[in-house]
């Protein structure tokens, strides 16, 4: 015999529990889309645990960075011209859940793959060829320097070419006013910002660095 009682108890706990799994299946939806969308850089998954973080059109990232989740650490190759995108992608490397960056490598002496340095925690390990790393300690407060003289100025004269722009806005020329743009308004914005980090891990022809998850070489 079954208990009208017993039986709606029943049916209420049945669903509770649905209800339950109903809200964590959503939950674990709107956490997947909590990733910010940037203005400045496209994120592209391209295997499990690797990303593509490419420079939109008009973007401050100016470069494109890459990530790479080791499994008990993340990699970022290339951080980006300003810190303040550099800063973006590192919060899209916690919205994304992945574990906190340890490694950051710089590919080579340019600006705008080494700048983003600065934001990533203390006991990340920058790492670059000696030659690299001997680059931006002698050329870096150089380039700095000057570049509180001749940035602003270029930008007035990019914004000038934008808003002066009569052709066709998804031309190449169009394309590359709008990326000097970016590219100066940046370097204009960063004046008195940049805290240069050298990196101290040096590979000279070939590093693997070993995860659980993955491995980079």
């Amino acid at each position: 015999m079954v208990f009208p009682l017993f039986t709606n108890i029943l049916a209420m706990k049945t669903l509770t529990f649905s209800l339950f799994v109903s809200l964590l299946l959503y939950c674990s939806c709107q956490q997947k889309e909590q990733v910010p969308d940037s203005d400045n850089f496209n994120l592209v998954k391209l295997a499990d645990g690797v990303y593509a973080c490419i420079n939109k059109t008009g973007g401050k990232a100016i470069c494109n960075a890459g990530i790479v989740d080791l499994g008990d650490a993340s990699l970022v190759f290339d951080p980006f011209l300003s810190p303040r995108v550099a800063e973006e992608l590192h919060q899209t490397i916690h919205a994304l859940g992945l574990p906190p960056v340890k490694y950051v490598v710089n590919s080579h002496y340019h600006n705008d793959h080494i700048r983003g340095n600065q934001v990533f925690p203390e006991d990340a390990q920058i790492i670059s060829t000696p030659k690299t790393a001997q680059l931006i300690a002698e050329k870096e407060p150089q380039e700095l320097a000057a570049e509180a003289g001749y940035a602003p100025k270029q930008l007035a004269f990019f914004d000038s070419l934008q808003q002066n722009f009569q052709g066709d806005t998804l031309s190449r020329d169009y394309q590359s006013i709008n990326m000097w743009r970016a590219y100066f308004k940046v370097l204009t914005e960063s004046i008195g910002n940049i805290k240069t980090r050298v990196p101290t891990s040096f590979v000279d022809a070939k590093k693997i660095i070993e995860g659980p998850e993955r491995q980079v070489t």
